[in-house]
């Protein structure tokens, strides 16, 4: 509301001036101290603050939960649990919501207590500055009443912008007895049952239709910045921080630039707006036959205002040298300043037009270069459309752009939209001989007070929508690479290759430990029959049958080279693509140089590959997360918010995986939720003098408290415990419970371990269990501690000689993925140049990213849509199961093809020789067979073994010409076309 003039004694009507930014020591979630001491775990662990009736009902209508379930989350998060914990074991009292609601469950619980206590805050102080004016002694009920029933934060501050002190000029101004000029300035005039002249009362602007359906913008508890220099902390937000770096800066000093809001659409009734009391100077008559003349002064604290001779003579009253009023200029000119600051103070008008500027608010770009050098960011210039529709990766683009100072983003809206509402806040029915005063003061409060200040809180919510939504892509694409499907407990090999081309190949055992010692081979220059010998006998006696080796591009040719090199020994062996992101770090780091002391940083490299190609996420956490390059997303985000990022989404992957107490490393442990790095350091010595024996242990030697037993105890699993339950997920306080249930299906707990009918039988009622426990139970007494992590299966990738020209439409092919991008993935299929999938031909399903569902490294069954082109083009959707013949890739899956083992993995290289009579260069490989006429060693071709005549290439029993005849006679389906043709027919 508009705020009256005030008493002239500024010590009685302005109090001190309260900094608008928590105090120093307060929690503040946008800085990133606050971001660095709330990031582990459950923020909620030394919080025992009880959350409001208010705040609970809010939390549940936005997470669709009943409020006796907010509540009780709010009172876990409380209790000190983790979030990860709260997923697993607690989903009965969660309302099973995923792990991912539950943490933006937590972040929402915690600005909802930033906001509760910055409202705590506010009413000491409007309590203090109540007691310290005369006559009163407590808050007004009302005031105290629209401050409780806040729920946003931009809306706060406003409210309590009215009690803050004034800007020297203006309070100046009201020493001067200026205020009573400025109410006489917007008196309303009387009208026939109106309001009496002299009446200073107006209402504010109803809000229009175009205020209903406001967009509804997320809450937040951003600080805003010191009113003793908000203008250029505005100007270095609208150039750092916000959207644009081009817009006007701010001009007030007690400014509230926020970074979000949750407020209602529908605008409240008219409401009134105080256009002050008269102050102590009351004025005085001019002297009688003196008539101030019409005069044209230039500007009026820069406003082009023409002098009245009405205008003269109510300004001509408060003309007092003694007081520094010297003329009827510096009268107004003092006037226009309490109009203008008025104006900017005004909650209601202030609410209204953030409203508005949502709604209707427009972004404009433009270059701040020759459009030559914008690049790729070229096509940001065409943006031009409302705020609310802008998606959240273009405005992380306009942001980059802008760092780089290419681009400038402002804000626009139409002012024949707002001006309006300006106006009628400042007074209506005014005196035709101030009206233009009044039209003027309004459109300068409107560009100069109102929308700077509204622009920056707009900006800062744009800036946070455009944060969370990478942030959720980023989390998305982490957890993507921690969970690549592992190989497991094989033995294979890593290649690393040099800028020569030269391999340097390590073996290690399916423990991950090297063995034996390292084998250089100079491939660089040397031709691959040359290779031949040398590798065959290298790996011959090891067995492996996979090879690992750098996804980069630099090792490509060598990647070729030795897929060649295998092809021509016959071997069955496989080269894999591993994700070397961060390894060459990790190799020169003082870890690496600790676990592997006796290796040189080309062999740590070899042999991080082979433990990748292993065991992704326990090497994955050996490295610095921010090495990993999860995409341009990662150097927009705050650092605050990128540590929070890392560690919710290794907290969440560890959790999800688990682990085996006795053989983690401390890289691992430290991630398990509730240990941190001195708690595992602690287990890691532990387990240096002996192995665990049982997780009691853990709690009977005091290694953990309560707390962090509890939260962790279900994510470390030992084999070998005298308890069985041990080597399971199912916590300990389960235990009891589990044991009644598989005694009630007649079986011992050995027993039901590893059986799908270990609850058969038994009634989930009769335990009073919810569903979701029930399931959980039931998975992990059937698959006792399984790794949930899919298994990485051997692609049979094409032979490096074939012609891609070559691949017929809907063809089946395996492929590995080497490269993963917003738009989509690129896959290696054992040729010289990788294939591109199309995010639109990743899923069936709508995916806007495609680094949210594919990993370098995974394993992936496409169909061949274009093979005419640059690039094979595949598909991921519709590609028929696999049906594949014996095999497999562990020692005791049969003999099939992809069986071989030892030796017969490795077979010994015959050398070319002369057969003239064969062909017509004089040369033929391999050995030769009385069935053969031709050369080559597998089945089929001329005069030899025919495939089976419902087996197609590698085994499979799909038909390329079945699948398109398919897609045709569905896409064809007409489900009208009976029905014609039975009309044509009887119709003749």
């Amino acid at each position: 509301m508009l705020q009256g003039s005030p008493n002239p004694d500024p010590a009685l009507s302005w109090p001190p001036a309260i900094r608008s930014s928590p105090r120093r020591g307060s929690p503040d979630t946008s800085s990133p101290r606050s971001a660095r001491s709330g990031r582990r775990g459950s923020t909620f662990a030394r919080t025992r603050n009880v959350s409001s009736p208010a705040t609970i009902e809010a939390l549940a209508k936005e997470f669709s939960i009943q409020p006796a379930e907010a509540q009780r989350l709010c009172e876990l998060l409380a209790a000190g649990f983790k979030v990860p914990f709260l997923a697993h074991y607690r989903r009965a009292d969660t309302g099973a919501l995923a792990e991912g609601t539950l943490r933006r469950f937590t972040r929402r619980l915690r600005r909802f207590e930033e906001l509760e206590k910055r409202k705590a805050t506010l009413l000491q102080s409007l309590e203090e500055q109540a007691k310290a004016r005369p006559g009163e002694e407590a808050l007004d009920p009302k005031e105290r009443a629209r401050i409780e029933d806040c729920r946003d934060r931009l809306e706060l501050e406003d409210l309590f912008l009215p009690h803050r002190r004034p800007e020297p000029e203006v309070l100046q101004a009201l020493d001067r007895g200026l205020g009573a000029l400025a109410d006489l300035l917007v008196t309303s005039e009387s009208k026939e049952g109106g309001e009496k002249k002299g009446e200073a009362k107006e209402t504010a602007p109803q809000a229009g239709p175009e205020d209903t359906d406001a967009v509804v913008v997320d809450a937040a508890v951003t600080p805003e910045p010191e009113p003793s220099d908000a203008a250029a902390e505005g100007e270095a937000a609208s150039e750092e921080e916000g959207v644009g770096a081009d817009a006007t800066p701010p001009a007030e000093a007690d400014s509230v630039p926020d970074s979000g809001s949750q407020e209602s659409a529908a605008a409240s009734d008219e409401k009134p707006a105080e256009a002050g009391a008269s102050g102590d100077g009351e004025p005085t008559s001019p002297a009688p036959g003196k008539t101030a003349p019409a005069v044209d002064l230039p500007t009026v604290h820069g406003l082009h205002v023409e002098i009245t001779p009405d205008l003269a003579r109510a300004c001509a009253a408060f003309v007092n040298p003694d007081r520094g009023v010297h003329t009827d200029k510096d009268a107004l000119e003092g006037a226009v300043r309490i109009l203008s600051d008025r104006l900017g103070r005004d909650p209601e008008l202030r609410g209204l037009l953030r409203r508005m500027l949502r709604k209707h608010g427009r972004l404009k770009v433009r270059a701040l270069v020759p459009e030559k050098e914008l690049g790729r960011n070229r096509s940001l210039l065409k943006i031009d459309g409302p705020i609310k529709q802008v998606q959240g990766h273009r405005l992380l683009a306009l942001r980059q752009a802008q760092s780089q100072r290419q681009v400038a983003v402002g804000i626009t809206i139409d002012e024949s939209l707002v001006f309006p509402k300006v106006r009628a806040a400042l007074g209506r029915n005014i005196p035709k001989g101030f009206a233009k005063l009044a039209d003027a003061i309004a459109q300068q409060a409107l560009r100069q007070r109102l929308l700077p200040m509204i622009e920056e809180g707009v900006r800062m919510e744009l800036k946070e929508r455009a944060d969370e939504e990478a942030i959720g892509f980023l989390a998305q694409h982490l957890r993507q690479i921690l969970l690549t499907p592992p190989a497991g407990r094989r033995p294979c090999a890593g290649v690393h290759a040099d800028a020569k081309g030269d391999w340097l190949i390590w073996v290690v055992d399916e423990n991950g430990d090297p063995v034996g010692s390292e084998i250089r081979i100079e491939a660089g220059s040397a031709e691959v029959r040359d290779l031949a010998d040398p590798l065959g006998n290298a790996l011959r006696e090891s067995g492996v049958r996979s090879l690992a080796m750098s996804h980069a591009k630099s090792a490509r040719p060598s990647v070729q080279k030795l897929r060649e090199t295998i092809q021509l020994l016959g071997g069955d062996a496989c080269v894999y693509l591993v994700n070397d992101a961060g390894l060459a770090g990790y190799a020169n780091s003082e870890a690496a140089r600790r676990e592997l002391a006796d290796h040189s940083v080309p062999a740590r490299q070899a042999i991080g590959l082979a433990r990748r190609y292993q065991d992704p996420l326990r090497e994955f956490l050996k490295t610095d997360l921010r090495h990993l390059g999860l995409g341009r997303e990662q150097a927009v985000i705050s650092k605050a918010n990128l540590r929070r990022l890392l560690h919710d989404a290794v907290e969440s992957a560890v959790a999800h995986v688990g682990c085996d107490l006795n053989e983690a490393p401390l890289s691992f442990l430290r991630h398990v939720p509730g240990l941190g790095f001195e708690l595992a350091s602690k287990l890691v010595e532990r387990r240096a003098e002996r192995p665990f024996a049982s997780r009691a242990e853990l709690r009977d030697e005091s290694l953990l408290d309560d707390a962090a037993w509890t939260n962790a105890i279900g994510f470390l699993r030992i084999k070998g415990s005298s308890e069985p339950l041990d080597a399971t997920a199912i916590h300990p306080e389960q235990y009891d419970l589990v044991r009644r249930m598989i005694h009630e299906a007649g079986h011992s707990v050995e027993e039901a371990l590893g059986h799908r009918d270990g609850l058969r039988g038994v009634d989930r009622k009769a335990f009073d269990l919810d569903e979701y426990t029930w399931r959980d139970l039931q998975r992990e007494i059937s698959f006792p501690g399984r790794d949930p992590r899919p298994r990485l299966f051997f692609p049979h990738l094409l032979p490096p000689d074939t012609d891609p020209k070559t691949l017929e439409k809907d063809t089946v092919v395996e492929a590995i993925v080497t490269n993963v991008t917003s738009f989509g993935a690129f896959v290696d299929l054992g040729l010289g140049k990788d294939a591109m999938v199309h995010v639109s031909e990743i899923s069936s399903r709508y995916v806007r990213d495609a680094r949210g569902l594919l990993s370098v490294g995974q394993v992936v069954r496409a169909r061949v849509l274009n093979s005419a082109g640059p690039r094979v083009e595949l598909s991921l959707k519709n590609v028929p199961d696999s049906r594949r013949r014996g095999g497999g890739g562990g020692p005791k899956r049969g003999r099939g093809r992809r069986g071989k083992e030892g030796e017969e993995a490795w077979p010994e290289h015959e050398p070319l020789r002369r057969a003239a009579r064969s062909r017509r260069d004089g040369l033929v490989g391999g050995a030769p067979k009385r069935d053969r006429k031709g050369g080559g060693r597998r089945p089929g071709g001329r005069g030899g073994p025919r495939r089976r005549g419902d087996r197609r290439e590698r085994g499979e029993d799909y038909d390329p010409a079945a699948i398109r005849e398919a897609g045709k006679a569905a896409s064809g389906y007409n489900p009208f076309a009976s029905f014609f043709k039975e009309k044509g027919a009887s119709e003749e």
